[in-house]
């Protein structure tokens, strides 16, 4: 999923929990779950960071960076939210009274609404916004940092965001002989 078409959907969206959600998925990489569950303790606004405390693997456990990719800040999201519940220190970021969890456990339903109005395929779900973040920090990354930001352990696994190009690679040999 590019940043247009995360923009498409996102301008589709009502102001509220599921384009925040969406746009901090697409933005920082983090797995919808890990996001519907954010917490205000987690968060350091000052650093621009998520400490997120869990997962099914410890190197789930990480602090994610709240990464501006020219989508949506995260870190201004939060801003704005934070005193709109009241200046929390702790609890959901996207709570809810209708689910057993106390957040809020899916934006399907108002993301395939969007998509279909932004008329985008069917196909581009929205677990794409995570592979789409990753992708787009691959590109000034190397895989042990997108390893680290996704909390992945798999090297394979985060190659899948590497998508090599020719003349960034040219760029980068003809750099390199100039520095030697």
């Amino acid at each position: 999923m590019s940043i247009a078409q995360a923009q498409q959907i996102a301008d589709k969206m009502e102001q509220g929990d599921s384009r925040d959600v969406f746009l901090i998925i697409r933005s920082t990489g983090m797995r919808p779950s890990e996001a519907y569950a954010m917490r205000w303790e987690n968060i350091n606004l000052e650093r621009r960071t998520y400490a997120n405390p869990t997962g099914k693997t410890r190197s789930a456990r990480r602090t994610v960076p709240l990464a501006d990719l020219g989508l949506g800040d995260p870190a201004e999201i939060l801003r704005r939210r934070h005193p709109e519940q009241g200046m929390p220190v702790g609890g959901w970021v996207f709570p809810s009274t209708q689910s057993s969890t106390g957040h809020i456990g899916s934006i399907s339903q108002s993301y395939n609404a969007a998509r279909d109005r932004a008329g985008l395929p069917k196909t581009l779900i929205r677990y794409p916004a995570r592979h789409g973040a990753l992708t787009d920090l691959s590109q000034v990354m190397s895989v042990r940092e997108v390893m680290a930001i996704a909390g992945h352990t798999d090297m394979q696994v985060a190659a899948r965001y590497q998508h090599p190009n020719i003349d960034s690679i040219q760029d980068k040999i003809v750099t390199l002989r100039k520095v030697m």
